[in-house]
């Protein structure tokens, strides 16, 4: 049980050095907040015994048949959940704060583990990935929504599916969608009105939205008249924590909306394939090269299959660098310096000039900002496992079964990593900064052999969207705090203002 356990008061020892390197990283004891380290002994109630101090590279935990990690109390029943469900982000945070890079957590029937250390998260994520699946949970939740897509299937069959998909997001291929990325972020600009109020998260959905569309269909798709992006915006609500509470059994009206937007992406896509199958046109867009994929056996996607991959690239693709935009232009608005440094390099390199694939080895500093934004507001809060086997981690056993978080959240602000991490600072993203970077300090798409297969795609947008937008307009977003949901992405819950001004 979460309340069978606690820690005792932190020792105070010297500080940790100004950078920690790659070769010779921070304990897992050592954490952020007071920037110095710590030494933590676990005592467990009722036994009287007590855990080794963490120290040296790895915690080391004395062996003891019923170890657990320290964590929260939790209610009856449902654990930690409320807390979790109240304050997502701050109560993961407090947690590492608190108990440190491996912490216990409850939820109703389930065990949880949070890891939030590099060397953990790469253990579960690369090291011993195949020890790691899935959560049943959420495979239940997005099987009804994704089938058996990417993000969802395991063994031979993902295996099938990533060996089809991986060449339409080559270096190659996402350099023939550049002009598309640029082409609607263009047409944005041209549809504000200086000096209007704008919804920023809504404008940047849009766009990424129109964008992914034309990429995958090679068509226009209206996002009003076909009422997709209402489709996309019901689906996400039901991914809030508060409303996966709510069996989808249970006429809600957020889980009425959610079916019916399950209803019409799905009855698009089997139209848009269909009218493909019957027309003999090349045409270089997604669709077509899934249609015309096929194994080294000769077996192409059947049109369940089709289904299954285009939902889950409008659901997972375009929100992840929708979120990414917002939170990079909220960024730049409430740090001038930063923003006006990206225009000198905009100016500098393009000149005016709409910018192109080629031009993103120059826009160094573009790259930097697009990083530090997705560190300090990852598009993914967290990645969820479930070990298959028990596992041993940070000197603690991990039940087969239990779930597993590694939260980018929390790595991504931890001050053994990141001086200042709360500061929004692009320039930190030095070769030296980088090359010192324990690996897994930094990982807003995942890692390992499920590492998101459309993170270059999403890079690349992010870059080309925000160079073409900055050239030409300065987006003015209310300096207000924001309230986040941890939803499939970390999404804003309210609208952010924004009024572009030309510049």
């Amino acid at each position: 049980m979460a309340g069978d356990y606690s820690v005792e008061g932190p020792t105070v020892r010297s500080g940790r050095p100004e950078h920690p390197s790659k070769e010779e990283p921070p304990s897992p004891g050592q954490r952020r907040g007071s920037g110095v380290s710590r030494e933590r002994s676990i005592t467990v109630r009722g036994t009287g015994r007590r855990s080794e101090v963490f120290s040296g590279q790895a915690a080391t935990v004395v062996s003891m048949s019923q170890n657990k990690p320290p964590g929260p109390d939790g209610w009856p029943l449902l654990g930690n959940t409320v807390q979790y469900v109240r304050r997502p982000f701050e109560f993961r945070e407090e947690c590492a704060e608190k108990y440190g890079d491996v912490v216990y957590m409850e939820g109703p029937g389930q065990e949880m583990y949070m890891l939030s250390h590099p060397e953990y998260v790469e253990q579960v994520l690369v090291t011993d990935h195949d020890a790691f699946t899935q959560p049943d949970d959420f495979q239940r939740r997005l099987e009804r929504l994704l089938g058996n897509g990417l993000l969802v299937s395991e063994g031979e069959f993902w295996k099938r599916q990533r060996r089809l998909m991986q060449p339409m997001f080559k270096p190659g291929r996402i350099r023939a969608y550049a002009d598309v990325m640029v082409e609607f972020a263009e047409r944005k600009g041209r549809q504000w009105t200086p000096g209007e109020t704008y919804d920023l998260n809504e404008e940047m959905k849009r766009l990424t939205l129109e964008v992914l569309l034309q990429a995958m269909f090679s068509t226009d798709i209206e996002y009003e008249e076909t009422g997709v992006g209402s489709a996309v915006a019901d689906i996400v609500e039901k991914f809030d924590p508060r409303a996966q509470m709510v069996p989808e059994w249970v006429p809600t009206p957020t889980n009425v909306r959610y079916k019916r937007g399950v209803r019409n992406l799905e009855s698009l896509i089997y139209e848009m394939v269909e009218q493909r199958r019957s027309d003999d046109r090349e045409r270089d867009d997604l669709l077509s090269r899934l249609l015309h994929a096929e194994t080294d056996e000769g077996v192409s996607m059947s049109d369940e299959a089709l289904r299954d991959e285009m939902m889950t690239m409008l659901l997972a693709g375009h929100k992840t660098t929708a979120v990414a935009l917002t939170y990079t232009w909220y960024l730049l608005s409430k740090n001038p310096e930063q923003e006006a440094r990206l225009h000198e390099e905009l100016d500098e390199v393009l000149g005016g000039d709409p910018p192109e694939f080629d031009d993103l080895s120059d826009l160094t500093y573009t790259e930097k900002v697009v990083k530090e934004s997705m560190r300090v507001y990852p598009p993914f809060h967290a990645v969820l496992r479930e070990p298959v086997r028990d596992v041993e981690i940070g000197g603690y056993e991990i039940p087969e079964g239990a779930l597993v978080a590694t939260p980018q959240w929390v790595v991504h602000r931890d001050d053994r990593w990141f001086d200042d991490p709360e500061a929004f600072r692009p320039e930190r993203w030095t070769e030296a900064f980088e090359s010192d970077l324990p690996d897994f300090a930094y990982f807003p798409f995942g890692g390992g052999p499920r590492r998101c297969l459309g993170s270059s795609f999403a890079t690349t947008e992010g870059q080309l969207v925000l160079a073409t937008i900055a050239q030409d307009y300065v987006l003015d977003v209310e300096d207000v705090p924001l309230d986040l949901s941890a939803s499939i992405a970390t999404q804003p819950k309210n609208d952010i203002e924004m009024v572009p001004r030309e510049r």
